[in-house]
């Protein structure tokens, strides 16, 4: 999955990836996040998770963002 949040003040676009296991987690989505994921998979590695961390931490505050995800595939050159 592909993530993006815009920030529609500025235009700046935040990227996120699935798998992106986060070490540094912005204190304002660290306490809102709930301490067990619902999926097998932790809640830090969702790709809308990284991107609005990315924006938090970069100073831009969360009513202010538009979120737009994508499903991803990988298309191996088989030439």
């Amino acid at each position: 999955m592909l993530s993006l949040r815009k920030s529609y003040n500025t235009g700046i676009v935040y990227y996120g990836y699935s798998g992106d296991l986060l070490s540094i987690i912005h204190p304002t989505l660290r306490r809102s996040m709930p301490k067990e994921s619902l999926e097998k998979w932790p809640v830090n590695n969702c790709a809308e998770f990284s991107a609005c961390n990315k924006a938090l931490l970069k100073g831009t505050c969360l009513n202010a963002l538009d979120v737009y995800t994508v499903k991803t595939y990988y298309v191996w050159d088989t030439v």
